[in-house]
């Protein structure tokens, strides 16, 4: 009687198909996942940020940056006031976070008044057609970037659940917009 085992082809094509469902497993794992997501949507804000600034100065047009619940927008001051940008053919297109990552807005000049928009009990609590409508109509955006460079001074972070690190955006008077990672002590 002749012994049958298995032969090297066939192990082979198995260990090939094990390494192939293991890299699919490390990488749905994705350990880093939300301080990476933090970490790309902070340099694409500073960078759409800096981009506002400087088409403010390049056209002579008055720039804001409202953020929402949801995102944020870029908006350019017309006749019939504050008028968000839009389509995609601009990058300063209105902007969703990604899921898990937060904006609070920390300290605005331009909109001392304004209700925090992410907070509790703000303007989108409760509100009717008719009062989106209104708020709109009288929407004024958190920041300013003006055509003369300068910009209205403000500070807001980027956060995540789970993240320990955070990214808190500050910005001068005098045009000078930083961006800095913060992370508690002993991490």
């Amino acid at each position: 009687m002749r012994q049958r085992g298995f032969t090297l082809l066939e192990i082979l094509v198995v260990m090939f198909i094990i390494s192939i469902i293991v890299g699919f497993a490390v990488l749905s794992i994705d350990s880093r996942g939300g301080e990476d997501r933090l970490q790309r949507e902070a340099e694409r804000m500073q960078a759409l940020l800096s981009l506002a600034a400087d088409e403010a100065i390049l056209f002579g047009s008055q720039m804001g940056v409202d953020f929402t619940p949801e995102g944020y927008r870029f908006l350019r001051l017309q006749q019939e006031g504050w008028v968000p940008l839009a389509g995609g053919q601009t990058p300063l297109r209105p902007r969703q976070l990604p899921d898990g990552v937060k904006l609070r807005l920390l300290e605005a000049e331009s909109n001392k008044d304004r209700f925090d928009p992410l907070a509790p009990g703000g303007p989108n609590d409760a509100a009717t057609e008719e009062d989106d409508k209104d708020e709109e109509e009288r929407r004024r955006p958190d920041l300013l970037l003006l055509s003369s460079g300068e910009i209205s001074p403000f500070q807001f972070e980027l956060f995540s659940e789970g993240v320990a690190a955070r990214y808190l955006f500050e910005g001068e008077i005098t045009g000078k917009i930083e961006m800095r990672r913060e992370t508690p002590a002993g991490t």
